[in-house]
């Protein structure tokens, strides 16, 4: 379609621009979510390594067994999560070929748009409620292993003290997901109501 990109209104470049920075965000996040995943072992195996340096003998094994538990966790939904990550690459891509589709005004734009949309929101609700869980069992993992520290430890203040940082970062990283999906969710039924208007599908012929 041969439309002037002077007619193109405020919302379509709105519903593009952030289209292409969202597939941008979201292609970068699952290839190193997928990259994460590869090297889970050696990452934990590195930190296995890193325990011979604590002095405290208690403590070192009290850290190693921490690892070894939450790394259990990572195991346990690791082809969720590889799963979850692909897809979300390739929504990713879909979403931002949408977007560049509908700045050429080519004729069946708003469709793909509206599938790339649907595509995206499977992935991110794949990719959210698994790290939602993975989360929240890391986090009591976590809070499990510092409580026993605390015991352990020649400053249990330092050690609760610890732990309270923990929570805390637990629940606003916790908070922060789920806001981050419900942002992404609202733009892409804004997009979709905004795209399905006569006015703007009369635009794309």
């Amino acid at each position: 379609m041969t439309t002037d990109s002077s007619e193109r209104t405020v919302g379509l470049w709105v519903i593009g621009i952030v289209a292409v920075c969202l597939g941008l965000l979201g292609s970068c996040a699952g290839t190193f979510g997928v990259f994460s995943i590869a090297v889970q072992d050696s990452v934990a195996q590195m930190q296995d390594d890193l325990q011979q340096n604590q002095p405290n003998e208690e403590l070192r094994e009290l850290n190693r067994e921490m690892q070894r538990e939450t790394m259990e966790v990572a195991r346990q939904f690791r082809i969720p999560s590889l799963i979850g990550n692909i897809v979300n690459v390739l929504a990713s891509f879909a979403l931002m070929i949408a977007a560049i589709l509908l700045f050429r005004w080519h004729p069946s734009a708003p469709i793909i748009f509206i599938g790339a949309v649907a595509f995206s929101i499977v992935a991110d609700l794949i990719v959210g409620g698994v790290g939602v869980i993975v989360q929240q069992q890391t986090v009591q993992v976590m809070e499990e292993f510092t409580q026993r520290m605390g015991e352990a430890s020649s400053d249990p203040g330092a050690q609760r003290m610890l732990s309270s940082v923990m929570r805390a970062s637990g629940t606003f990283g916790l908070c922060m997901a789920i806001g981050w999906l419900v942002a992404k969710l609202g733009f892409y039924v804004g997009a979709v109501v905004y795209l399905r208007k006569e006015t703007v599908r009369a635009l794309f012929g």
